[in-house]
């Protein structure tokens, strides 16, 4: 089954037909490039410009790095702080996903997250402690200052946002440096723009998709990106609502949205959402979204209206 965006028109031909490659680790995911850039660049030139990107992004995002900023934030005694443009946008941009979705995406689980890092239950006492520190709605921010308040222990996580976010960075960079034509991909989130040296788009599968009698689904990322979140590949995801790891049976969705970051963002949000909530939600905002559940009767695939409209044929149930 083949997926072709609504929105794809005719791409423009790629600079040059050739295609360099380079791949590495960030954020404790796999990423990898493949890039299209006009005659005459240099390879070196533009893995720089790959790996710059990055670098900078780490600076102020990864949780693990000593001295970047969001664990300087993270650190800090209580007060309002002045947050650097890349950390304010963010911000910014993953709250307001928080009240789009009703807390199913929250930047304020770093906290309850850390709790649940053995894969324990967590006892009652410190559950009870991340409470107040937990909650999109409840972080203060002074827009005309730039700056977000540290009430005192709060911790900032953009673990379900941070590879779309960067997917897009590497993405524009890309753009703007003449490389028209590429492929990004951090983790379970990639973005294709233009078509390969042969015409063709960049394909993606959709994983989760293909459950007997259907076959999977493949889609043509032209200027469009797939995210997904499987829980089937390990790591924990909470909801900051209960405080606690998911339950029901919602196991693969996958989102294709012309934005990396809220490809991304759409994709944690219907998982925690759930399979029910998850697929209204869907159905209502036009989301293209693609469900997998495991439950008693086996695998089920479904699919959101939106989706429903792109694909080659009608052949899974409509969520």
């Amino acid at each position: 089954r083949l997926l072709i965006p609504a929105s794809a028109g005719v791409p423009i031909r790629p600079p040059s037909d050739l295609i360099f490659e380079f791949a590495g680790h960030t954020f404790g995911q796999v990423w990898s490039v493949s890039a299209i850039a006009p005659v005459g660049t240099d390879k070196t030139s533009v893995e720089a410009l790959v790996r710059s990107t990055i670098s900078a992004q780490e600076a102020v995002f990864e949780r693990i790095q000593a001295n970047s900023e969001i664990q300087r934030f993270n650190a800090a005694p209580t007060g309002f702080w002045a947050l650097s443009d890349s950390l304010w946008g963010l911000l910014d941009a993953t709250m307001d996903m928080g009240d789009e979705t009703d807390g199913a995406v929250d930047p304020t689980l770093g906290g309850l997250l850390d709790l649940w890092a053995d894969d324990r239950q967590p006892d009652a006492e410190a559950l009870e402690r991340a409470g107040p520190l937990t909650g999109w709605q409840g972080l203060r921010m002074n827009r005309p200052a730039q700056a977000a308040l540290q009430p005192g222990g709060l911790t900032l996580d953009f673990e379900p946002v941070i590879a779309g976010h960067l997917v897009d960075a590497i993405s524009d960079r890309l753009s703007q440096s003449g490389a028209t034509a590429h492929r990004v991909q951090v983790g379970p989130v990639v973005r294709g723009v233009g078509v390969r040296p042969d015409a063709q788009p960049w394909w993606a599968p959709v994983p989760g998709s293909g459950v007997a009698p259907l076959s999977p689904i493949v889609v043509a990322l032209v200027d469009q990106s797939l995210a997904w979140v499987d829980r089937r590949d390990g790591g924990r995801i909470l909801d900051g609502r209960n405080l606690g790891p998911l339950n029901h049976e919602l196991v693969v969705v996958s989102v294709l949205d012309r934005s990396a970051f809220r490809a991304q963002a759409l994709a944690r949000a219907l998982m925690v959402m759930g399979p029910f909530d998850g697929a209204i939600y869907a159905e209502a905002l036009g989301v293209t979204a693609h469900f997998l559940t495991e439950g008693p009767r086996g695998p089920e695939e479904r699919v959101s209206p939106a989706l429903t409209a792109q694909i080659d044929a009608p052949t899974a149930h409509s969520a």
